[in-house]
């Protein structure tokens, strides 16, 4: 599972300041996709790796919370790899956003239990 791009300070994608997770790989390839440049899984850094930066800017004040993009965040899981890792970024970005701060994409995973 690899993060293509990490943007610490992100007014785009979702409602106030954000940091964004830019994920590889997608195999759904639809057409007229505007991420198209994130579709090869193979691109990027390992997402254990980013874990440490990932939660430095987490916990920057600055913040408003995260927005989970790509590819397609799940891509490795259907894949058959990733999930654990995955998992471990969710219950990160859960622990520094339980105060009420929203995590656009994946947040359904919280009520599973993750």
């Amino acid at each position: 599972m690899n993060i293509i791009d990490l943007k610490q300070y992100d007014v785009i994608n979702g409602l106030g300041v954000r940091t964004s997770i830019w994920f590889a790989g997608c195999s759904n390839h639809c057409e007229g996709c505007w991420s198209s440049n994130t579709w090869n899984p193979n691109q990027g850094k390992v997402l254990k790796d980013c874990l440490p930066r990932i939660e430095e800017y987490l916990k920057d004040e600055k913040t408003d919370g995260v927005s989970i993009l790509g590819g397609d965040p799940l891509y490795s899981i259907f894949s058959g790899t990733g999930a654990s890792e995955l998992i471990q970024l969710l219950k990160l970005c859960k622990s520094i956003y339980f105060d009420g701060k929203k995590c656009y994409n994946l947040c359904k995973f919280w009520y599973l239990g993750v």
